[in-house]
């Protein structure tokens, strides 16, 4: 169930990357064009995704990221990626803490493979946190007893070194309390030290030889008593620090500090540790400075200065598409080549469409960038933001239907210090059909076909437009409509559907996929009309909005109360029925022709149904589902063989009715049944 608006809440809660400026939406911005700001778009991607699993899903692509360097045997490069995932702002779900507790987890045993102790036992302790008990026993029972086993095993000395690096002791030395004076050390560098007495900081500098970038933290058993910070400069005047880089209070485990750059140039670099707020003193800590890898430094691209959409380059078609050789704004450019540099960089481009066309936007690399990309209207109001439904973890792709016009996109880095080289590709497959306006009432509605898709774009114009579309039976059908767009749960559709004089028949917000909707209805001959609205009010996206009509669905007939009196049903068939009055059974006697995979849902405007399987006769039991299926529905399978069985429906509650359900038989391919026979049993009715 919505939140009164859960877009808005989610992008008041999270910001993945800095919000500078206000979101804009069509407004005015400076001479060369409206200004779509790096609030607005990562907002936009944020607050299109339900409950947050927006971050849920990148968080799981970023734990794949990492379990790949794990394997490769790059465990520092993989705890720096474990570290962002562990600090993401996810919401409180189940799915949540599934991540969080597989990130927490992997730390461990990264930590327990190079160097058992204490920090291990931590990460796995975070782990179990995160963990159902009654959900996850085996797994938190396993990682209990790896905690207890690490405890036993910690010797007097709680601090652990970085993982793969030798540990070496340093004499505290009150001279180096200023850059000037920063004692210089060889990467991999990790030495113990404190600070003391308050207001102490300590310097240290490191030198790197080719581009690299460099993980810095603050390592201890006590997360929450040493409270440290950390600061990157990257040049030093007699003792005064210089071209400021990074500063950290809390990005480590409890109060520990953790910088890991972006790819910095071949230079000498200086790092001030201190305590926070220059008050706290904390003592036996590891630092540790260890170079993750060598990088490549990227150069500003050949389409800058593109950081406004007034400066959008023309980008040109990757494809011809279907016939679109002569499309107006083609350049020829084909695959674009950008970089996001220096950070904080934002990229625009633009095109231009002839005609209604599907259209793909996709960035690509080598090196999988981490972008965000967004379509917008020549104003500058965003109609679509995507982040990693590209090719490989993190690259971008939008795929929508659009009228002839002029279009603008942007891409930005998800993480706002990243900086990268990527590819910018545009491809027009074939033309679609769009809405024309206006369509915002009956009397204006576009047609729509059987079996047709029509695109449209919510709210093209005005703010809080509605879109109608007509249809006309000439015999009994059963009726589907259903929205799709580019993005499950950034386009939240409503529909209506209306008859000819006028009257509400149907509605539905979220029947379909994520936010779409779908209505699925009998219907007898004559005209409807059907309005496609957003949930929310002056919301922009695009959308799809498809027609489907099937053969009418059998009707039950009673009494069918038993197996004996069953309703004869093949597979393929969809059956329209009732639980009236309160502790009916409605039973059909499915035959199966061969061995194959079956499938038996149920489904409906409210209910709350049993699906019980026995042989044809009752006597023997083969299986039953409760709640598997939509709402409290029911959806069962199993691989069965040839025969005849009978199918059971009936209410949960003995003392409730469903005045409306439908049930189908399906042929889901071809399997060998098991012998002897299992098929599953699952909700509170089933045994």
């Amino acid at each position: 169930m919505k939140v009164s608006n859960p877009r808005l809440a989610l992008a008041l809660v999270v910001c993945l990357v800095p919000c500078v400026g206000s979101v804009l939406a069509g407004s005015s911005g400076s001479a060369a064009g409206p200004t779509v700001t790096r609030a607005g778009v990562t907002q936009r991607v944020v607050a299109g995704r339900a409950e947050g699993s927006f971050a849920v899903r990148k968080g799981h692509n970023m734990l794949a990221q990492a379990q790949s360097l794990v394997a490769e045997g790059r465990s520092v490069a993989a705890v720096s990626v474990l570290d962002k995932v562990a600090h993401m702002d996810l919401p409180a779900n189940r799915e949540a803490d599934k991540l969080i507790a597989e990130t927490y987890k992997t730390l461990g045993d990264i930590y327990r493979a190079e160097s058992p102790g204490l920090k291990a036992a931590h990460f796995y302790g975070l782990a179990v946190q995160r963990m159902s008990p009654d959900l996850d026993s085996a797994a938190m029972t396993t990682t209990l007893r790896l905690i207890a086993e690490l405890q036993a095993a910690a010797s007097a000395r709680t601090n652990p070194p970085v993982i793969g690096t030798p540990r070496t002791e340093a004499v505290l030395d009150a001279g180096d309390d200023n850059c000037g004076a920063a004692a210089a050390v060889t990467l991999p560098a990790s030495e113990n030290m404190s600070i003391s007495p308050s207001g102490d900081h300590n310097w240290r500098s490191y030198t790197t030889t080719a581009p690299s970038l460099v993980r810095i933290e603050t390592i201890s058993a006590d997360i929450f008593g040493d409270d440290t910070t950390l600061t990157l400069y990257g040049s030093c005047s007699g003792s005064t620090p210089g071209g400021f880089i990074q500063f950290d209070d809390d990005g480590g485990p409890g109060f520990l500090s953790l910088i890991a750059t972006a790819c910095l140039p071949a230079g000498t670099y200086y790092v001030d540790v201190g305590g926070f707020n220059n008050t706290e003193t904390p003592d036996d800590f590891d630092l540790a400075i260890t170079q993750v890898a060598t990088c490549v430094i990227p150069a500003p691209d050949a389409y800058e200065p593109d950081n406004e959409i007034g400066q959008a380059t023309k980008i040109g078609f990757r494809n011809n598409g279907v016939g679109e050789g002569n499309q107006h704004g083609r350049n020829n450019n084909n695959i674009q080549h950008h970089s996001i540099f220096p950070a904080l960089d934002i990229d625009f481009v633009k095109f231009g469409l002839s005609r209604a066309n599907f259209v793909r936007l996709e960035t690509l690399g080598d090196d999988n960038p981490d972008t965000v990309m967004g379509l917008t209207f020549p104003t500058g109001t965003l109609l679509a933001v995507n982040d990693d439904q590209g090719v490989g973890l993190f690259t971008s792709k939008i795929e929508v239907c659009l009228p002839r016009g002029d279009w603008n996109a942007v891409v930005i880095p998800f993480f706002a210090n990243d900086t990268f080289d990527y590819d910018w590709a545009v491809d027009v497959e074939h033309p679609c059909l769009f809405e024309t306006e206006p369509n915002g009432g009956i009397a204006t509605a576009n047609p729509i076909q059987p079996g047709t898709t029509i695109s449209g774009i919510h709210s093209f114009a005005p703010v809080g437009d509605d879109d109608f579309f007509t249809f006309t039976l000439s015999a009994p059908a059963q009726v589907v409509l259903e929205t799709s767009g580019y993005d499950i749960f950034d386009v939240d559709t409503t529909l209506h559907l209306f008859d000819s004089a006028g009257n509400l028949i149907a509605s539905d917000e979220d029947g379909g996929d994520g936010f779409l909707s779908k209505i699925s209805i009998l219907l007898q001959p004559g005209t409807y009309y059907v309005n496609v609205e957003s949930f929310f009010a002056g919301y922009y996206f695009p959308y799809n909005l498809t027609l489907t009509l099937a053969a009418p669905p059998l009707n039950e007939t009673e009494p069918n109360g038993s197996c004996g009196t069953a309703n004869a049903v093949n597979l393929g068939n969809s059956v329209l029925a009732s639980i009236s009055p309160a502790g009916d059974q409605d039973s059909f006697r499915l035959t199966v022709p061969s061995d194959g995979f079956v499938e038996i849902e149920t489904s409906g405007a409210f209910g709350d149904t049993v699906v019980n399987l026995t042989s044809a006769d009752g006597v023997t039991f083969v299986g039953c589902d409760d709640d598997a299926g939509d709402g409290f529905f029911s959806l069962w399978s199993c691989c069965l063989p040839a025969g005849d069985y009978c199918v059971s429906v009936t209410e949960f509650s003995p003392s409730a009715t469903i005045p409306n359900y439908t049930i189908e038989f399906r042929d889901a391919g071809a399997c060998i049944p098991g012998d002897p026979l299992t098929c599953p049993s699952t909700g509170l009715s089933c045994p």
